[in-house]
Formats: structure tokens, sequence, C-alpha cells
């Protein structure tokens, strides 16, 4: 990570989590500082609990998001857990539906072209964003394992503000069959 306020972030992110696990999952058993970590197949990282006789606690999912101005760690029991945090007062470089059309479902791109106003339609993109990114990591495979435009998040009718995660896209795949 390049500059002192990412590598600070990051630094954070990395405490709060272990400080979080150590807390909730061995009751303080584990220092903080000697929790081992590894990354499943698609690189996030997970507590290595194998290396750890006196715990005897279901395992703890957890993952982490952060920005400029904040940090979040989400923990759970015997359930994956995705997060992410986004600015929701960044800039765009691109044109969004553009970058709508590159990765995101056709109903996606659909919904955003039916927003007139661009400064709507570049919040709506974000908060799209941040729902598939934190529904990846979730699953564990990140961008790369699950892209982005392989299932649609629909605003949901009726709310304020709420999403359905409704259609998958699976895809045969030559070394693994369905993905």
């Amino acid at each position: 990570m390049r500059g002192n306020k990412l590598q600070k972030n990051a630094l954070l992110a990395r405490t709060l989590v272990r400080t979080t696990i150590a807390r909730y999952q061995t009751n303080n058993v584990v220092d903080p500082r000697t929790l081992i970590f590894k990354k499943n197949m698609y690189g996030k990282p997970e507590v290595d609990w194998q290396s750890y006789k006196n715990c005897d606690s279901p395992p703890l999912h957890f993952n982490i998001s952060h920005t400029d101005s904040l940090i979040s760690c989400g923990v759970t029991v015997h359930v994956p857990v995705g997060i992410d945090l986004e600015e929701m007062e960044r800039k765009i470089k691109h044109d969004v539906l553009a970058l709508a059309e590159r990765f995101y479902s056709a109903d996606e791109v659909k919904f955003l072209s039916a927003i007139p106003d661009p400064e709507v339609q570049r919040k709506e993109f974000i908060k799209l964003w941040t729902l598939k990114e934190a529904y990846v990591k979730a699953l564990g495979k990140g961008f790369s394992g699950a892209p982005f435009n392989t299932f649609t998040i629909q605003s949901k009718a009726g709310t304020n503000g709420g999403y359905n995660l409704c259609k998958f896209f699976f895809r045969l795949s030559s070394h693994s069959g369905i993905e």
C-alpha cells in the first residue's frame, strides 16, 4: 500500500480484527498478536484455528473494510460475512454507465440508465458496487472469483433504500464444472 494514511488504516484494520477475534473467540486465552492467519484459495484471510489446541469455540468468520475515514470489522459465528465501505462522495473519473456496462448485470445497467439525475445515478452506482463487493467478500471469492456481472442486486420496491440479491448467472468452467 502506498502512502502513510493507507498503511495506517490497514494496520488499524488488522489490529481491530485481531483484538475482536481474540476477545470473542478465545475469551482472551490467545494473545491477539499471536493469531495465525491463512488465506483461502481465493486469497481471503481467515484464522488458522487448527493451530490452537485450547480453543473449542465455534469458528468465527470475519471481514474488514476501510476508507480514508472509516474502518469496519464484521464478525459472525458459523456463517460467512462480507462488508464493504465506500465514500459516497467519491468522484468517479469515468462515465458511470460505461462502468456499469463493463461490470454490472444487464438489469443493473437498465436500472441505472433509467435514473435521469447524474448525481443520483453516481450514488446508486456506488451503492450497488458496495453491496456487490460485500457479497463476493462473504462468498470468500473476491472480485475475480465471482465477477459482478454474474449476479444482480435490485432495488426493493416500496422500501427506502432496500435491495435484494435476486439473480445468479452460472457459467460452465472447463476446469471445475459449474461455477
